[in-house]
């Protein structure tokens, strides 16, 4: 398993969002000295302690949400077998420029076939442009993509995303739900996804969505015998569903890494001793914030997976986590 990842340098929340990010507030901002270590951990000690290969881009000043690589691109395999990266186009004043660096970065290092289709059509002169923001609005599941729209990703951009990629697009709109007083802005902070071959499983807060868009994404679990699980409203709002999920195919253990932090190795031993309990299916890891309920701890157990779970905190005074600080790219 292969990951792009950007070191939070310059984090920061300088102003409320305007596009459904509650989690941003200028009074509540991260602390860098804080941040900055809760993210090595991540990509310098848990994801080398599980064999994930990390692929890094420089931070930018000025560009504070850099970090959160996932909203910068949706990347997929096509037909030809060649790897694609679609250019997203952000919807917030302040990351219009992480746009250039990203499609530079597949092109040039990664060498992705990129693609960009935010012509005049789509730009800024049109009354109604598209937006997209990448794998934070689109989540692969089996033959088809899941498409979160309503904050950040236009409705417009599912036609796009069905020429492009040439699979099946179930849009589903997000809306503010009646419990407490954060928004699920990114589709990717209302559920974890398991999408493996012989299982298909979403755990998802419900009211994240319109009741249309949620009978839409039952009978789409449905159609590919598939489970759905309903999670807490705390468990989105704290972004413990902003989640990682690495499959035990993709898992090799690097114990001389996992000792160098307590916390990690920790985890480590527990891993370890899943893998090897003959009686227990074990089927990966889902890497996700210390935020996480025990309800959801026991979902993602019971699902045969194990929950390592992070001090993110910093991360979530911007809005993500695990999945958002993570671009998961195609091996």
């Amino acid at each position: 398993m292969q990951v792009l990842m950007i070191q939070p340098t310059y984090l920061n929340v300088t102003e409320k969002d305007k596009h459904g990010n509650l989690h941003m507030d200028p009074d509540n901002k991260p602390n860098l000295p804080k941040a900055i270590p809760q993210w090595k951990r991540l990509a310098e000690g848990a994801y080398i302690m599980l064999g994930v290969v990390g692929h890094f881009m420089n931070p930018v000043p000025g560009l504070p949400d850099m970090t959160f690589t996932a909203n910068g691109a949706f990347t997929f395999i096509g037909k030809d077998g060649r790897k694609y990266m679609i250019r997203s186009k952000f919807r917030p004043e302040r990351r219009k420029g992480e746009e250039r660096y990203f499609e530079s970065y597949f092109m040039h290092t990664l060498h992705y076939a990129v693609i960009n289709i935010w012509t005049d059509e789509y730009g800024t002169k049109n009354k109604n442009p598209i937006y997209f923001e990448g794998a934070g609005d689109a989540i692969p599941f089996g033959d088809a993509i899941l498409m979160g729209y309503g904050f950040r990703t236009s409705y417009g951009m599912a036609r796009e995303l069905r020429a492009i990629s040439g699979k099946r697009v179930i849009p589903l709109k997000l809306q503010k739900g009646d419990e407490g007083d954060k928004i699920l802005y990114h589709l990717d902070t209302t559920m974890i996804v398991i999408d493996d071959p012989l299982e298909k499983i979403i755990i998802a807060y419900k009211h994240a969505f319109s009741k249309y868009s949620w009978n839409c994404l039952v009978r789409e679990v449905k159609r590919q015998k598939g489970t759905l699980i309903e999670a807490s409203y705390g468990d989105a709002a704290g972004l413990a569903l902003n989640a990682v999920v690495i499959p035990t195919k993709e898992i090799i253990l690097n114990e001389t890494h996992a000792q160098k932090d307590p916390l990690l190795y920790s985890h480590f031993q527990n891993i370890k001793a899943a893998i090897k309990d003959k009686e227990k299916n074990f089927k990966g890891v889902i890497i996700t914030s210390d935020t996480a309920s025990q309800e959801l701890l026991n979902i993602i157990n019971n699902l045969g997976y194990y929950p390592l779970t992070l001090p993110l905190g910093e991360f979530l005074k911007s809005g993500g986590g695990a999945f958002c600080l993570t671009k998961i790219l195609c091996d």
